[in-house]
């Protein structure tokens, strides 16, 4: 994720990756996979990170909060150690206005 990142509008439109059927899907980290897999670990994490950092936010809280956020789920990720944090504030600063 980077600073103009939509995350509400790139799951909106996941419906138009699906559509495309593909067989194989090179992700932006990781090796190649399928839909399924790319789903689980991308479009299922935007929704989990966005309903928890919602609830953060409608509660009052803060960015501190955002960070900890249960992500255990994803951390056997390549990425994990390096990303979660950044994406739960990231993530946290493109709903705080929205």
């Amino acid at each position: 994720m980077f600073e103009d990142t939509q995350t509400g509008e790139w799951i909106k439109t996941w419906g138009k990756l699906e559509a495309l059927g593909a067989e194989i899907v090179i992700p932006g980290h990781g090796r190649p996979t399928n839909i399924e897999e790319v789903t689980k670990y991308t479009r299922d994490y935007l929704v989990h990170m966005r309903r928890e950092i919602g609830a953060i936010i409608e509660n009052g809280g803060e960015l501190g909060d955002a960070y900890k956020v249960d992500q255990s789920a994803y951390e056997h990720l390549d990425t994990f150690e390096f990303l979660a944090l950044r994406n739960a504030a990231r993530i946290f600063q493109e709903m705080e206005f929205e």
